[in-house]
C-alpha cells in the first residue's frame, strides 16, 4: 500500500513560486499611424508627399487582424494573418494578404506595416506582438521619415493587383508617427495557462513508502 504526504513550504518559497508564474495575457493592439507618400501607382486616390493614415487591430492571442486599412483602402476578409520579427531584431513586420487564389478573392491584396527600429527592439526573438507594448520605448527606438538617425525609416502601404496578375494600385508611405492603444486584453494564451498549472503542482512534494 503506497502513503503520500504533503513536503511543508514556507510562506516564502510559496509566493515566490506564484508571483514568478502570474500567466501572461495576450493583448489586443490598436495601431493608429500617419505617413507621406513615397509611391502611388494607379488608382490610390494619394499623390507622392502627400499625408496618408492607417489603421491595424492585431489580437495576439489568435494572431489576426480585425482591422487593416491604409489610406482608406482595408483588407478584405479572407485574409491571412502575419506578424513577424527578423533574426537580429531589427524589424518587426505586420501584414495581411488576401490571395485570389488560395482564398477565392477577386484581387490579390497585401497590406504591410514595417516598423524599422534604431536599434534591435528590446523583445524575446520572434515576438513582433511585444514590439507593440513597448509604449515609449517603440516610439523613442522607431526610425521615421525625417530623423536623421534613420538609415532604413519604417514604411507601410498596400499591393493590389487584378486575378491574372495586372497591377491595379500600390501605395507606399513612409512612417512619420504611431501611436499604439491596447483597447482590450484576450484571454491567457494556453502556453502561459500550462506554465502555471506546472507551478501550481510544483508547490507539492510527495514522499512515497511502501506499508
Amino acid at each position: 500500500m503506497k502513503h503520500f504526504w504533503l513536503l511543508p513550504l514556507s510562506a516564502a518559497a510559496v509566493s515566490a513560486v506564484l508571483l514568478g508564474a502570474a500567466p501572461a495575457q495576450a493583448a489586443i493592439y490598436d495601431a493608429r499611424f500617419t505617413g507621406v507618400v513615397a509611391s502611388s501607382q494607379g488608382s490610390t486616390g494619394f499623390a507622392t508627399g502627400s499625408t496618408v493614415t492607417g489603421e491595424f487591430i492585431y489580437n495576439s492571442s489568435t494572431t489576426t487582424y480585425s482591422l487593416f486599412t491604409v489610406g482608406g483602402v482595408a483588407a478584405t476578409a479572407p485574409s491571412t494573418s502575419l506578424a513577424s520579427l527578423t533574426p537580429d531584431k531589427s524589424t518587426a513586420l505586420y501584414e495581411a494578404q488576401a490571395s485570389a487564389v488560395q482564398q477565392g478573392a477577386t484581387t490579390n491584396r497585401n497590406f504591410a506595416v514595417d516598423l524599422e527600429g534604431l536599434n534591435p527592439w528590446p523583445v524575446a526573438f520572434g515576438d513582433a506582438a511585444g514590439v507593440l507594448g513597448l509604449g515609449s520605448a517603440l516610439t523613442n527606438n522607431l526610425a521615421t521619415a525625417g530623423n536623421p538617425l534613420s538609415q532604413f525609416p519604417s514604411t507601410f502601404g498596400y499591393n493590389l493587383a487584378q486575378s491574372n496578375g495586372t497591377a491595379a494600385a500600390i501605395l507606399t508611405a513612409n512612417l512619420t508617427s504611431i501611436n499604439v492603444t491596447v483597447p482590450g486584453t484576450a484571454v491567457p494564451e494556453p502556453g502561459s495557462i500550462a506554465l502555471l498549472a506546472t507551478a501550481a503542482l510544483g508547490l507539492v512534494g510527495a514522499r512515497r513508502r511502501r506499508a
